[in-house]
C-alpha cells in the first residue's frame, strides 16, 4: 500500500511539474527594469515569441522576431521599452508599470518552453505619517499608521512593537507616559521593493509636557496650588542618570539656601507662589523637577531639556559619474529640512555618512538653488543658498551690455562653411551667424546683426551688446555636421541699489526693515554679521530690529545674482527709533540760542530804554565804565544834526540841555 501510494504521490508531482514548467520569479518597483532569459537556447533559431499572461488570463505577444522580419513589437503596451537579444533569446523590459505584472512564456522556433518567468511590479511605499490619537487618560496616547502595507513598529531603543488592527486602516500602537521627553517611536513600511520609514514621534510631542528652553535661557516652575501656612520649600532635580540633588531650600526660620554649585547665583524661589526660577540655563540643569513643600513631595512634575541652539548650516556638494547630476550634503544630527528655490520642502535621504543628502539633477536654469535648514526645539537656521550655476559651474553669466565669446574645442580643415545656432529657453531655434567659403558671411537674425563677428579659423563667435533675449544655448555646424559642444549663455540685468523702507511695529522699541526685491538678498549689521531674512505674502524679505540704545548700529542690504552685486546705504538706529546724539544737539542748539537772545535784548534795553539804563547804573555804578564808550556812540549818533560841524562837541552824559 505504502509503495503504491509513493508511486502515485511521484506521479502527481512530475505531472504538475511537466504541465506548469519550472517557475522563477522577480519583484520590481515601477520604473524599474527587468531582463528574463531562457536555461538553453539551441541553434540555429529562427523564430522567437515572448508573450505575456496577465492576471485576468489575456495573452499578448510582447515581442516576436524571426530571422526574416527581424523585431516587432505588436502591443502598446511594450513599445518603446521592450528589446530582445537573438543570441541568448533574453529579453529587457525598462520603465515597467504594474500593468506588466504577469507571467512570461517564450516560444523558440515556434515551440513554447516549459520555463515560467513570473514578474510583480508594485508601487514603492510613501513614507509614512504617524497620527495621534487621545484617550481618556492623560498619560496614554494612540499612534496609527494608517496604510495597507506591512508596517514595522519601533521605539527609541530599537525595540519592535506589535501593533493592533481594529476597524480603522492600518494599524495602531499604545503609547503610556514614561515622563522622558527624549523616547520616541517610528513606524515603517514595507513591501518586496521598497521601504520607508516616519519621521520620529517623541515623548515631548505626545503628551505636551515639560520646557523646551536653549542654553542662556530662564525657565520657571510653579505648582498648581499651595496651601498656607507654608513652612518649608524644597525644590528637587533629577537627571537623565537619575542623580536627585537640591536645587533650593526654603523655611520660615533659616531662609533661602542653595547647597548645589550648579544652582548658585542663577536661582531664586518665591516663598509665596512656590515658583521656582533659573537663569542663565545650561545642558546640565536639563532633567525633572519636583517640589516638597512642608515636608510633602507634590505629585506635579516638570520636566526640562535644555539644548544648544542650532548652528547655521553649510551644505557640501559631491560629483558624481554623471555631469548632470550630484548629490547636496547636509551633515548635521539635528532635524534637516531641504527646500529648493520654489519653496517645495525635498526629501533627504541617509546612508552610513552623518546627516542626509539629496539628489540634485541639472536642469538648465542656473538661478534654481537649494537649501538646507536645521531645526529644534528652540531654534531655526538656515543654510545660504546653494544655485545650479554654483553646483554645475556650465555656461556663462553676462550682464545686460557685456560680451561674450564661444569657440568649439578643435576645428580640423578644410573648413568650407560654419552655423553657429541658438536655441532659446522657449524650444525655438534660429540661425545666429553663417559662413561659406562662397559667398563670406550672413547674419540672417536681426536679434544678432550689428554685434556679431565669426572667426572663421578658429570657429569663434563674439556677441557684444548683449541683451536678456540673448540668452540661451548655442551650438556650432562646422561642414554641415553638428558639434557635440553646447554653450549655455545667461544674460541678465544688473541688481539695482537696494533701498530698504521703514515698518513699525506697535513696540517702539522694535521694527521691520523691508527689501522687496525678488534677487538673492543678504543682510548684514554693523558688526558684519550675516542676519536671516524672513519671507511673507509681501515682495522680498525683512529683519526685525530691535533698539540696542546704541544709534550708530547700522544694517543693510545687498542685492545679489551672478554677475553683479548692491549694497544699500545703511540705516542706522538714530534714522530707525529717532533717538540718540541728534536730539541732544538740538536740545543745546535751542538753549544757546535763548541764551543769545536774552543777553541780546538786556543789552539794548539798557542802550535804549532811559529808565532801564538810570536804574542800572543807580544799583551798579560800574556799568557805566562798561558800557560808556558804546552808549556815547549811540547817544552821538542819535541826537547829532544830519549837517553838524565835525568840531563840535557831544554834551556830557548826564547834562540835560538848559
Amino acid at each position: 500500500m505504502k509503495m503504491l501510494l509513493l508511486r502515485y504521490s511521484t506521479a502527481f508531482i512530475c505531472a504538475v511539474f511537466i504541465i506548469t514548467g519550472a517557475v522563477s520569479g522577480e519583484d520590481k518597483a515601477v520604473g524599474q527594469t527587468v531582463s528574463f532569459r531562457p536555461d538553453k537556447i539551441v541553434t540555429p533559431v529562427s523564430s522567437i515569441i515572448w508573450k505575456h499572461r496577465s492576471s485576468t488570463g489575456s495573452v499578448v505577444k510582447a515581442i516576436e522576431w524571426d530571422v526574416d522580419d527581424g523585431d516587432n513589437i505588436p502591443n502598446p503596451r511594450f513599445k518603446g521599452i521592450t528589446t530582445l537579444d537573438q543570441k541568448t533569446g533574453e529579453i529587457t523590459i525598462t520603465k515597467l508599470t504594474v500593468e506588466h505584472s504577469g507571467v512570461y512564456t517564450i516560444d523558440i522556433n515556434s515551440k513554447e518552453h516549459e520555463q515560467r518567468f513570473t514578474l510583480n511590479v508594485m508601487e514603492r511605499v510613501p513614507k509614512p505619517e504617524i497620527t495621534i490619537e487621545e484617550s481618556s487618560n492623560p498619560d496614554v496616547v494612540y499612534l496609527r499608521c494608517a496604510y495597507s502595507e506591512k508596517i514595522i513598529w519601533k521605539k527609541s531603543s530599537g525595540e519592535t512593537l506589535n501593533g493592533m488592527k481594529n476597524q480603522d486602516p492600518g494599524e495602531f500602537i499604545t503609547v503610556k507616559n514614561t515622563r522622558n521627553p527624549e523616547n520616541f517611536y517610528t513606524c515603517t513600511l514595507k513591501n518586496a521593493v521598497s521601504e520607508e520609514i516616519s519621521d520620529p514621534v517623541t515623548e515631548r510631542e505626545l503628551f505636551g509636557t515639560g520646557e523646551d528652553k536653549a542654553v542662556g535661557q530662564t525657565v520657571s516652575f510653579r505648582p498648581d496650588k499651595i496651601v498656607p501656612p507654608v513652612s518649608s520649600i524644597i525644590w528637587k532635580h533629577r537627571s537623565s542618570t537619575g542623580s536627585v540633588i537640591k536645587v533650593i531650600e526654603w523655611d520660615a526660620e533659616d531662609g533661602d539656601n542653595i547647597p548645589n554649585p550648579r544652582f548658585k547665583g542663577i536661582t531664586t524661589l518665591d516663598e509665596k507662589t512656590g515658583e521656582i526660577t533659573i537663569t542663565k540655563l545650561t545642558v546640565e540643569h536639563s532633567g525633572v523637577y519636583t517640589i516638597d513643600i512642608n515636608g510633602k513631595e507634590h505629585e506635579q512634575r516638570f520636566t526640562l531639556t535644555v539644548m544648544e541652539r542650532v548652528s547655521k548650516p553649510k551644505m557640501t556638494i559631491e560629483v558624481s559619474s554623471n555631469p548632470d547630476v550630484v548629490y547636496l550634503r547636509c551633515a548635521y544630527s539635528e532635524k534637516i529640512i531641504w527646500k529648493n528655490s520654489s519653496g517645495e520642502t525635498l526629501e533627504g535621504k541617509k546612508n552610513h555618512e552623518l546627516g542626509e543628502f539629496i539628489t540634485v539633477e541639472n536642469t538648465g536654469n542656473p538661478e534654481n538653488f537649494y537649501t538646507c535648514t536645521l531645526k529644534n526645539a528652540v531654534s531655526e537656521e538656515i543654510s545660504d543658498p546653494v544655485s545650479e550655476r554654483e553646483i554645475f559651474r556650465t555656461g556663462e553669466d553676462k550682464g545686460v551690455g557685456q560680451t561674450v565669446s564661444f569657440r568649439p574645442d578643435k576645428i580640423v580643415p578644410p573648413v568650407s562653411s560654419i552655423i553657429w545656432k541658438h536655441r532659446s529657453s522657449t524650444g525655438s531655434v534660429v540661425k545666429v551667424i553663417e559662413w561659406d567659403a562662397d559667398d563670406g558671411d550672413n547674419i540672417p537674425n536681426p536679434r544678432f546683426k550689428g554685434i556679431t563677428t565669426l572667426d572663421k579659423k578658429t570657429g569663434e563667435i563674439t556677441i557684444t551688446k548683449l541683451t536678456v533675449e540673448h540668452s540661451g544655448v548655442y551650438t556650432i555646424d562646422i561642414n554641415s555636421k553638428e558639434h557635440e559642444q553646447r554653450f549655455t549663455l545667461t544674460v541678465m540685468e544688473r541688481v539695482p541699489k537696494p533701498k530698504m523702507t521703514i515698518e513699525v511695529s506697535s513696540n517702539p522699541d522694535v521694527a521691520y526693515l523691508r527689501c522687496a526685491y525678488n534677487e538673492m538678498i543678504i543682510w548684514k549689521n554693523s558688526s558684519g554679521e550675516t542676519l536671516n531674512g524672513t519671507k511673507n505674502h509681501d515682495p522680498g524679505e525683512y529683519i526685525m530690529v530691535k533698539n540696542t540704545r546704541n544709534p550708530e548700529n547700522f544694517y543693510t542690504c545687498t542685492l545679489k545674482n551672478a554677475v553683479s552685486e548692491e549694497i544699500s546705504d545703511p540705516v542706522t538706529e538714530r534714522e530707525i527709533f529717532g533717538t540718540g546724539s541728534n536730539a541732544g544737539m538740538i536740545v543745546a542748539i535751542v538753549i544757546v540760542v535763548f541764551i543769545v537772545i536774552a543777553v541780546i535784548a538786556i543789552v539794548l534795553s539798557y542802550l535804549i530804554m532811559k529808565t532801564v539804563h538810570e536804574s542800572v547804573n543807580n544799583i551798579c555804578p560800574c556799568i557805566p565804565n562798561i558800557f560808556g564808550p558804546l552808549d556815547c556812540l549811540l547817544k552821538k549818533t542819535d541826537r547829532e544834526p544830519k549837517n553838524s560841524a565835525p568840531n563840535d562837541v557831544a554834551s556830557p552824559l548826564n547834562e540835560t540841555a538848559p
